[in-house]
Order: C-alpha cells, then sequence, then structure tokens
C-alpha cells in the first residue's frame, strides 16, 4: 500500500522560518538600545573635548553697563579690570583677589588668581579634578583683550551656579576665575573690561 507522503519536512522549514522572524523581532529592539548607547557614550567623549573643537568667542564690552563700576589693577601682572560698585575687595594675596556681592551671602564670590603655571597645566589640574568628581566643565575656546583662554559652561550644583575662565598671560603665567552664585551672571560682562598692559 502507499502511504501518504510525510509532511514533516515542510512542516519544520515552516518552524524554523517563524522561529527566525521573532528572532529578529526580538533582536532590532536590543540592537536599537545598543546603537543608543554607542551614539550617547560617543557623544559623551565629544563633548569632553569640545575646548580643541570648540568655535572662539571673544568677550564684547558694554561700556554703559560699566561705565561707573570699580576697576581692579594688578599692576605686577600688568591686567585690570573691572567689577560692579557694590561688590566688597578682598585682596588674600598679591596674586589673589576676591570679590563679593554687597551683602556677601554664603558662596557668592568671584576669585581671582594669578597661577605661575602654563594654560595647558592649569587646565589639566581642572580637568583631572573634573575626572575624579565626574563633573565636566566642557571648556570652550575664547578671547579676552586679545589673549587666548578658556570659559566653561556654567555648572549648577545643589540648585547653585559656578563658572570657571582660564587666561593666557603669554609669559608662563595663567589668570585664572573662579564665579560662585550671583557673580556668574557678570562673568561675560566683567571679561568685556579686562585690559593688558604686558
Amino acid at each position: 500500500m502507499d502511504q501518504p507522503p510525510k509532511k514533516t519536512d515542510d512542516s519544520n522549514k515552516s518552524v524554523w522560518v517563524i522561529i527566525r522572524i521573532l528572532i529578529i523581532i526580538l533582536a532590532l529592539p536590543i540592537l536599537g538600545i545598543i546603537l543608543a548607547m554607542v551614539l550617547v557614550i560617543m557623544n559623551g567623549h565629544k563633548n569632553k573635548n569640545t575646548a580643541s573643537t570648540s568655535t572662539p568667542t571673544t568677550a564684547t564690552s558694554n561700556s554703559s553697563t560699566t561705565a561707573n563700576w570699580a576697576t581692579y589693577s594688578d599692576t605686577t601682572n600688568g591686567f585690570s579690570f573691572k567689577y560692579p560698585n557694590s561688590w566688597q575687595k578682598q585682596a588674600q594675596s598679591a596674586t589673589i583677589v576676591d570679590l563679593f556681592p554687597q551683602p556677601p551671602g554664603d558662596a557668592q564670590r568671584l576669585e581671582v588668581i594669578v597661577y605661575n603655571d602654563s594654560i595647558a597645566t592649569e587646565k589639566a589640574k581642572i580637568d583631572q579634578q573634573d575626572q575624579n568628581i565626574n563633573i565636566y566643565h566642557n571648556f570652550t575656546v575664547t578671547t579676552v583683550a586679545g589673549k587666548s583662554g578658556y570659559i566653561s559652561r556654567v555648572i549648577t550644583i545643589d540648585n547653585h551656579n559656578y563658572q570657571t575662565v582660564l587666561i593666557d598671560m603669554g609669559n608662563g603665567k595663567t589668570i585664572y576665575i573662579d564665579a560662585e552664585g550671583d557673580p556668574v551672571q557678570q562673568v561675560d560682562t566683567i571679561l568685556s573690561t579686562f585690559i593688558f598692559s604686558k
């Protein structure tokens, strides 16, 4: 007697086709997640190196705003800048001055320090600190009164703003400006008033 042809091969093929389709359908979201993670990681590395690839910005003066501001002069290092009259000045040493809004608040200050190190050394120190505490300044290139430098993005920690500026004095010295709290709002205007005599 003739037996009917076996259909197991055809049914096995159908099962394998269905399994392959299910694997592809399940794999697509996983591949999408992996691709998204790779893009986030690549974007993070790009942001860490913003200073070397960014377009330079230049601080521009707004003389009507700063006309009646006080002037801080560092004759030893050959620079001066203006700051709001209402701020209190405290010279910590020949190379450090702190400016506080009146009345001085908790961590409300603009500190200006002259370091006897190159701008590359000072930026490397900040970058190392950033890695240690996992907060990144994301510096961009800037120019202040013809001097090259870096300005960080504004960092907010616990509703408190911080911003850092480095200016290359061209003689192996770097001006380091650290703004905390309300003075962050004045950084660009203060930078626009810088004058270098050396």
